[in-house]
C-alpha cells in the first residue's frame, strides 16, 4: 500500500497551484496464494463417508476445466470413512492492483473539495474462485466462477 503526494506546483503562483497542484496518487497491490480446500463427497451412496479416500498424491493441473488431478481421490467402500485430509487441495490465487488519484481544491479556510478516481483490479487480471471439490458432482475439479473484473469509481467530497 502506498500514497504519494505529487510535489509539483507546491510553490507556484496561486492560480497555477490551484489548477495543477495538490494531487495524490495511491495504490494497493495484493498477491495471495489460494485457499486450502478440503475434498468432499457428493454421492447419493456415500454411506458414512464425508470425505473420499486419497489414493495418489495431490497434483495441481491448473486448468479451469481440471484444477487438480481428480483421479487422486476415490469414493471409499460403502460403510467406511474416507481418509483424505483437510486442506489437501490448494485453490486459485488472487492478484490485484488497485490505483487511485485525487486532487484537493481549497475553497476557504478549512473548506475544501476533493475529486477522486479509483480503479480496482486496474490491470484487469483474471482471478478465479470456487473450485468444486465434491467427488460425484458434475463439475468436480473445475473452477466455477471468476472474481470481479476492473471496476472504476469516481467521487467528489466536500470537507469542512
Amino acid at each position: 500500500t502506498w500514497v504519494y503526494a505529487i510535489p509539483y506546483f507546491k510553490h507556484s503562483s496561486k492560480p497555477l497551484k490551484y489548477a495543477l497542484g495538490d494531487w495524490n496518487v495511491g495504490g494497493l497491490f495484493l498477491y495471495q496464494s489460494g485457499f486450502a480446500l478440503s475434498p468432499g463427497m457428493s454421492s447419493s451412496t456415500q454411506g458414512l463417508a464425508a470425505r473420499p479416500n486419497q489414493v495418489a498424491p495431490y497434483r495441481k493441473v491448473g486448468k479451469l476445466s481440471e484444477w487438480f488431478d481428480t483421479s487422486a481421490f476415490k469414493a471409499p467402500a460403502y460403510g467406511f470413512y474416507g481418509d483424505a485430509r483437510n486442506g489437501t487441495i490448494r485453490g486459485p490465487g488472487y492478484t490485484s492492483f488497485n490505483l487511485s488519484i485525487n486532487k484537493t481544491f481549497p475553497i476557504h479556510d478549512r473548506l475544501a473539495m476533493q475529486i477522486k478516481a479509483k480503479a480496482f483490479n486496474a490491470l484487469n487480471h483474471p482471478n478465479f474462485r470456487n473450485v468444486d471439490t465434491g467427488l460425484g458432482d458434475g463439475s468436480y475439479g473445475q473452477v466455477n466462477s471468476a472474481g470481479d473484473p476492473r471496476i472504476m469509481e469516481f467521487a467528489m467530497k466536500v470537507t469542512f
